[in-house]
């Protein structure tokens, strides 16, 4: 038996497209396709409970992707508490300083020569 589902601000449960052959189905071929490592870190999901599918759009906003291979990827758990702050496991990392500035010392704009004032 499927718990309440996403609707509006009700904490999401597992929708009962989850249950589905269909996204079974999907799930499998996507872990297989990236490799079974989380597609943001690099962990390996091999193993029970280790691997989450996640859409990249959500299925409550563009419902036509939710089985497109296009809008999935493999995540940790790890990863996906990080992208879904709703689910209530973490908090959204934004990839951003609350100045806008990338986190990421890796990121372009970080590469960029310091401006210094004159």
């Amino acid at each position: 038996m499927a718990r309440a589902y996403w609707k509006g601000d009700v904490v999401k449960g597992t929708h009962p497209f989850y249950l589905s052959p269909e996204w079974r189905a999907m799930r499998a071929r996507i872990k297989a396709r990236d490799g079974y490592v989380c597609v943001w870190c690099g962990a390996d999901v091999r193993g029970k409970g280790k691997a989450r599918v996640d859409h990249i759009v959500p299925m409550e906003f563009m419902w036509a992707l939710r089985l497109d291979p296009a809008n999935l990827r493999t995540l940790c758990t790890r990863c996906d508490n990080k992208r879904h702050a709703e689910k209530g496991r973490g908090v959204a990392d934004l990839g951003a300083h609350t100045d806008g500035t990338p986190r990421d010392p890796a990121h372009w704009w970080n590469q960029q020569p310091k401006r210094t004032k004159q």
